[in-house]
Order: structure tokens, then C-alpha cells, then sequence
């Protein structure tokens, strides 16, 4: 596998894996340890270039910027759970908060 336009990586939170999402709205879950793609997780809506993106602590959800929306991916299922939509301006920062 080979992303053609890497936006952005982020390293998981077990330190073995390396997200990269690229500009044709897909992420690759990179096992950078041993050397090869583990997954690639696409979906047909999401096809801007992300500049932000975050991976939940218990490694389920990750969530990215394509434009004005913030997608929601399920890391198990493969796929956008949600999107959220409708922001005035470019979305330029996420974070997951902390619920006691």
C-alpha cells in the first residue's frame, strides 16, 4: 500500500502501530515495527484532505478534520460512525475530553 499525498501520521498508543491518513480520505494503520499495512480504512464521503487528527486513549475511535466536518471513524468496524457538520470555519484543532 502506498498513500500518494500523506497528510498527517500519528503513532498509536501502543507505540507499534502508525495511522497515516492521506488526501484520498483513507487511513492506513501501519505496523512500523515489522514493516507493512495492516489496515486501510476508507469511506466514499470522506475525500478532502485532513490536517488534524486524533486517536481516542482506548484505541476505538479516531477522529480527523475534512474541511468544515469532523469525522468520527470506529477503529473495530473500519468505517465513519458519524460526522459532524455545519462549522462556520475551517475545523484547525481537535482533542477527545476526559469524562469522569
Amino acid at each position: 500500500h502506498t498513500i500518494k499525498k500523506l497528510a498527517l501520521c500519528a503513532p498509536s498508543f501502543d507505540e507499534r502501530r502508525l495511522i497515516a491518513l492521506g488526501g484520498s480520505g483513507q487511513l492506513e494503520i501501519w505496523n512500523y515495527h515489522l514493516g507493512f499495512c495492516e489496515r486501510v480504512l476508507t469511506d466514499a464521503a470522506f475525500t478532502q484532505v485532513s490536517t488534524q487528527m486524533v486517536v481516542s486513549a482506548d484505541q476505538t475511535k479516531i477522529i480527523c478534520n475534512a474541511g468544515w466536518t469532523i469525522c468520527i471513524w470506529n477503529f473495530a468496524e473500519g468505517k465513519v460512525e458519524s460526522k459532524v457538520e455545519g462549522h462556520a470555519q475551517y475545523v484547525n484543532s481537535l482533542d477527545f475530553s476526559k469524562v469522569d
